[in-house]
């Protein structure tokens, strides 16, 4: 599991094992969904290679279900893929703690 310690729109993580959402929202406090934002996170995850998908009653979650067969490497490429591009997109940033694999 890794560790999100401050994106500015996490509404909530969640998940067992392997499946993980994170849920995003237009702010913390009235946890607004924010669907575009996701669409926008899903299809760079794409541009880069890394397969995510989306979910949730108003379609605000990431969603994150890889393969039985996902190595180490895998979860460092997903990982440092997303944190790349919620850098991009949110000034508050992910923080990603890997020792925790």
């Amino acid at each position: 599991m890794f560790v999100l310690y401050s994106i500015g729109s996490r509404g909530d993580v969640r998940g067992k094992g392997l499946f993980i959402g994170i849920e995003l929202v237009r702010d913390r406090k009235s946890r607004e969904p924010a669907p575009s934002y996701t669409v926008h996170i899903v299809e760079r995850m794409k541009e880069e290679g890394v397969l995510i998908g989306m979910d949730g009653p108003n379609n605000n979650v990431l969603k994150i279900k890889p393969p039985l067969v996902f190595t180490r490497d895998n979860a460092d490429l997903l990982l440092d893929t997303l944190e790349k591009i919620l850098r991009e997109e949110d000034s508050s940033c992910l923080s990603i703690n890997k020792s925790h694999f």
